[in-house]
């Protein structure tokens, strides 16, 4: 590190690529902890935002509007045991740094997330705010077990906090209509599944998911089909 950094936006980007890069899990528990501190000393707004692209592996976005930019990222403590961080910057207001909360992702569907419960994921792709003002979000997810989980939700901000999910989505279920927040495509690990949405018909496809026990192995698999579904 630069003598003359003391703890600035060099010293960020140092303990950011160490948390995820660092082969001990110990390292990087504490290059976690001495990034968030100077994350929150350093990051106050937009135009701090360069300095998140401390690693290959974070993803950033900016929302069409030019409004936000979020990025997000994930940790592997141990193998197979994942934590997820997201970062907020909007061009007026708070820089907001959220952690993942354990959750079951299978069982989201119905709930609304706020930066202090938030779930975790690595958010790939925004849309434009056409859902009663809402943006769209695609993300991605690993769950420890190490299913995989392909997400779209809104988000939308109320006094400059942001609320991931809303009711929008409705879908048949046992030959009733329920309403549900967000999409939770979730499939085994070996195999992939996709969210895709086309702006111009604004529909969202999606594979098809099955459920079938390997004859091999005796492991019960979640695999797309070859068949799709459409939202409109």
């Amino acid at each position: 590190l630069s003598s003359q950094d003391h703890g600035g936006l060099d010293s960020l980007q140092f303990w950011g690529d160490a948390m995820i890069s660092l082969k001990s899990a110990s390292h990087r528990k504490y290059a976690e902890s001495e990034f968030i501190n100077l994350f929150n000393r350093n990051i106050q707004s937009i135009d701090d935002s360069a300095s998140l692209n401390f690693h290959p592996s974070v993803v950033h976005l900016t929302t069409p509007d030019g409004k936000y930019k979020i990025y997000s990222w994930q940790l592997e403590y141990n193998p197979g045991e994942y934590t997820y961080y997201s970062c907020i910057l909007p061009s007026k207001g708070k820089v907001l740094l959220m952690k993942s909360t354990p959750r079951n992702l299978k069982r989201i569907n119905y709930e609304e997330f706020s930066d202090k419960n938030w779930y975790g994921a690595l958010y790939y792709h925004v849309f434009p705010g056409d859902f009663g003002g809402s943006y769209l979000l695609l993300g991605f997810s690993l769950s420890n077990d190490g299913s995989k989980h392909r997400i779209i939700e809104p988000l939308h901000f109320i006094d400059g906090k942001p609320i991931f999910g809303a009711p929008l989505f409705k879908k048949k279920m046992d030959d009733e209509i329920v309403t549900v927040n967000r999409l939770v495509l979730s499939y085994s690990s070996s195999a992939n599944a996709v969210f895709e949405f086309d702006p111009i018909t604004k529909q969202i496809m999606q594979d098809h998911i099955t459920s079938f026990t390997d004859p091999k192995s005796g492991e019960q698999l979640e695999v797309p089909d070859g068949t799709y579904e459409a939202y409109e």
